[in-house]
């Protein structure tokens, strides 16, 4: 009898299961099963189920995500975070982190995982305290540091592929927003997990 715990194993499962859920390749779901480990990604502490027993998050419609990135050191220790909300209420979080990332990166990242996590069909409006980032995704800003342009590439397939409609808000970060607060918290917790 194999033993199912290991890696080979449970790598081949991982893939089979995204291949399945997603209609990706395997090669695609290869490399997005390797980039959320190296990008830290960890199970999350608790999930948010409706009356039915369904993810939240479930169906198209309006949701928001509350991004945040944070960093010990720029470069540094990593984290980032993603709030779902919808009518007033935290529906879902995220978070994860790296071991050597910038603040941007984490900022992108941050927006990269809403995009991932998101409903299908959904229109996701983005607040972010990163005037930056919204620029880069939404005004035409130069990417001119590869990181930055690979990661804003991979937001934009993602919520091309997902048909993800993206808008952004500027929020003002420290500022009394609970839902922003509350992706602070989570990402500046995530830097600590990861070394920071």
């Amino acid at each position: 009898m194999a033993d199912i715990t290991s890696s080979n194993h449970v790598n081949a499962l991982a893939v089979e299961l995204l291949t399945t859920l997603t209609q990706c390749t395997p090669e695609t779901a290869e490399r997005a099963l390797a980039g959320l480990i190296a990008s830290g990604w960890t199970c999350p502490s608790s999930v948010n189920v409706d009356a039915d027993n369904h993810l939240s998050l479930n169906g198209s419609g309006d949701i928001q995500a509350f991004t945040d990135g944070a960093c010990s050191g720029n470069p540094g220790p990593g984290g980032w975070s993603v709030v779902f909300v919808r009518d007033g209420a935290i529906v879902g979080e995220h978070s994860g982190g790296a071991k050597r990332s910038t603040n941007n990166q984490m900022e992108l990242t941050a927006i990269r995982e809403a995009v991932r996590h998101a409903p299908a069909n959904a229109s996701l409006a983005i607040h972010t305290d990163s005037a930056v980032v919204i620029g880069w995704l939404a005004k035409g800003f130069k990417r001119n540091v590869s990181e930055i342009a690979t990661l804003c590439t991979e937001i934009e397939t993602l919520a091309t592929a997902k048909a993800t409609a993206l808008s952004f808000t500027k929020v003002t970060g420290h500022a009394g927003d609970r839902f922003n607060e509350r992706a602070d918290k989570l990402a500046v917790a995530a830097v600590g997990k990861v070394g920071g």
